[in-house]
């Protein structure tokens, strides 16, 4: 009995080998694979109508399972799923499924040329909808200054930086082509040869339009204003100090016109630039040029001697020199007349 039971056992052996070899030339192996998992459809047509930022768009999601084609959708899913978008500004971001579908509006409040939408589920591929475009709201513009407020230079020249604007909508998206006017609307009394080097300019891509200002010839501030051409965003308003040029002209002056015999006069220079604005003067080097006497280094001058003029005026002659600033040298002889008391 024994002896039987170890034959069968052979047997056996024998033919699940043979039955092992044969399924090598019979059976495709490779094509038992796993069951494909479940995936999302998106039934809305994206290329139909342009999605505004802020505005409610209809969206139509259905899960499918690859292995059961004529199940779908799947009815047995009544999940959560999770919703995101390139520019992580998608609302609400998570919904339901009922019966395998759902059917909702969503709002995306960043504008790209590039969005996709994607939803994500437990067991489920996370797959995306096609490419779309989203675009700023331009129904209300808002206008702000991008750069370029609060510059100092000196008189007649050119800002160093462009005063810049920014067109966006409520959400912070750039708007581009829209219609900017600039224009001066501040400077201090006298001044001429202020100017833009563009009154009218359209935003770019990134929102931001762009001009270049010119100061004035008199120091004080000056304000240039942009307004939106086609909205009514309030307009915003550059400022900028206008700062003296070089030192161009020195001026001297008694403190008092009549003074009494023997006494001491003192003496002041005022300076102006090229355009007349005034400039601080220091490091003046005073001498009696004609005349006689002798003055010190504050200008006060100790001992005079006169020269008779026509009537009762005296007059001496004081020269200025070596002033230096910002490498310009100016020096002169200065004359001062005034009357001397009997």
């Amino acid at each position: 009995m024994k002896k039987h039971f170890i034959h069968t056992k052979k047997a056996f052996a024998v033919i699940l080998t043979i039955f092992l070899f044969l399924s090598l030339f019979f059976f495709d192996v490779s094509k038992v694979t796993a069951a494909d998992p479940p995936y999302f459809v998106y039934l809305t047509n994206f290329s139909v109508d342009a999605k505004i930022v802020g505005q409610p768009f209809n969206l139509q999601i259905q899960a499918w399972d690859p292995n059961n084609m004529g199940n779908n959708p799947i009815q047995t899913m009544n999940g959560t799923i999770s919703l995101q978008n390139s520019t992580s500004s998608i609302s609400p971001s998570q919904v339901t499924m009922s019966g395998g579908e759902w059917i909702g509006q969503v709002t995306i409040t960043k504008s790209t040329t590039s969005e996709v939408i994607t939803a994500m589920a437990t067991g489920f591929v996370s797959s995306s909808s096609p490419q779309f475009t989203v675009l700023p709201d331009s129904r209300q513009v808002i206008l702000g200054v991008y750069g370029g407020n609060v510059q100092s230079k000196t008189v007649t020249n050119r800002l160093d930086n462009s005063l810049q604007v920014r067109a966006m909508d409520k959400y912070g998206n750039a708007i581009s082509n829209a219609g900017i006017l600039f224009k001066s609307v501040g400077f201090p009394p006298g001044a001429s040869g202020y100017s833009l080097s563009s009154g009218s300019v359209l935003t770019d891509i990134n929102g931001i339009a762009s001009t270049q200002f010119t100061l004035g010839n008199k120091i004080g501030t000056y304000m240039v204003q942009a307004t939106i051409i086609s909205g009514l965003s309030p307009p915003v308003t550059f400022y900028s100090n206008a700062t003296a040029d070089v030192l161009n002209n020195l001026f001297i002056s008694p403190i008092i016109a009549v003074i009494p015999k023997g006494a001491q006069q003192v003496f002041q220079t005022t300076g102006t630039d090229r355009h007349g604005n005034p400039v601080s003067v220091s490091g003046v080097a005073w001498s009696v040029e004609r005349g006689g006497g002798t003055i010190d280094q504050n200008g006060v001058l100790i001992e005079v001697f006169y020269r008779d003029l026509p009537g009762s005026d005296k007059e001496f002659l004081l020269a200025q020199q070596q002033y230096s600033k910002t490498l310009l040298t100016v020096s002169g002889i200065y004359r001062a007349n005034f009357t001397l008391s009997s």
